[in-house]
């Protein structure tokens, strides 16, 4: 449960965003449909880095959960 599949280097691309890249493939984190896409079910997937504002994701603290 520790492998390179579920490793993930976080690097800056400015403005306070981030683009979230495989270990194991090299690919980044993309939302399929564009940024605008946020309903459930939305697809979630790794795509070669295009610099796309679905490819970008802000960080932000969770308070009050019970993780």
């Amino acid at each position: 449960m520790d492998g390179d599949n579920q490793k993930w280097h976080i690097e800056p691309v400015g403005d306070g965003y981030y683009r979230l890249v495989a270990k194991h493939s090299g690919k980044v984190l993309d939302v399929d449909g564009g940024a605008a896409k946020n309903d459930n079910g939305t697809i979630v997937q790794q795509w070669d880095w295009v610099g796309w504002d679905n490819q970008m994701w802000r960080l932000e603290p969770i308070q009050d959960s019970d993780w």
